[in-house]
């Protein structure tokens, strides 16, 4: 075959190669298991300055809070949640807030509230599907001083 024949050939083949380059991008990205952008991430893109100063405030009080997932034999979900201040004082009667975002799909999205004890401990429901890993997005206020952090935790299939 002259090489003159090859080359209409060639294009398309290139074109029948991008074709379902496409198609496989497309179904990738239509995939609802897949994942995701950051849920709200414009918003929290604009007020990321705001985010970094809140971020520096937590670093610079110095607060330790741990967090666990605990599932029990009724198989309900709940975070345990212990809280202490900089020298190891428990953080009593602190307000907590928590947001849990699953791995996949990271759209995910489990929210609650409550109160620390005196000892700085707290056990806040959360309505947790799926064993895996679940980034648990923690805001701690007592007073006027607010704490955040995120913290990774493993939601095991194991029962306690």
């Amino acid at each position: 075959m002259s090489p003159a024949r090859w080359w209409p050939i060639a294009i398309v083949g290139v074109l029948g190669i991008t074709v379902v380059a496409n198609i496989a991008v497309y179904v990738a990205a239509n995939d609802r298991e897949a994942a995701v952008a950051e849920p709200d991430y414009y918003r929290k893109a604009v007020a990321w300055d705001t985010t970094l100063a809140e971020a520096r405030k937590s670093e610079a009080l110095g607060w330790r809070v741990d967090a666990r997932l605990v599932r029990d034999a009724r198989d309900s979900t709940s975070v345990a949640i212990d809280a202490r201040d900089r020298d190891g004082t428990p953080l009593g009667h602190a307000l907590v807030e928590v947001t849990a975002i699953h791995s996949r799909p990271p759209m995910r999205v489990v929210a609650s509230h409550g109160t620390l004890d005196a000892q700085g401990l707290g056990r806040l429901p959360l309505d947790l599907e799926r064993p895996g890993w679940w980034e648990l997005r923690l805001r701690i206020r007592r007073g006027s001083d607010v704490f955040s952090a995120d913290i990774h935790r493993e939601l095991d299939v194991t029962r306690r």
